[in-house]
């Protein structure tokens, strides 16, 4: 029985995963697939500001994307009201990072 769970469940949950984040016109979606039934809504009144960073997963330290001398990607950081940060990864960040502040701005 473990076998079929470890060998086969937890590989195929690994490879059907992904992530789904919908900036719409009053917040921000974020969604894990198959893991979550729902979205997470984060509105943009609780947004205090959107930047594009290198942040590294190992030691938690940022730089910017001009001065990273490793090969990490670029990650879009959130800073809420309250002085919590949200950490999105995207393969497209600037656009991403555009696209919250467009909608933010019009919010």
């Amino acid at each position: 029985m473990l076998w079929v769970i470890f060998g086969l469940f937890f590989p195929l949950i690994y490879y059907r995963t992904k992530h789904i984040t919908e900036v719409r016109s009053d917040g921000i979606y974020i969604r894990l697939v198959p893991l979550s039934l729902s979205f997470k809504k984060i509105p943009f009144y609780i947004l205090e500001e959107c930047k594009i960073k290198v942040c590294d997963p190992l030691t938690g330290e940022e730089s910017d994307v001009s001065q990273s001398s490793k090969k990490v990607s670029p990650v879009v950081i959130l800073k809420l009201i309250s002085g919590e940060r949200m950490i999105i990864s995207s393969s497209k960040p600037e656009e991403l990072c555009s696209a919250i502040r467009q909608a933010a701005a019009q919010y």
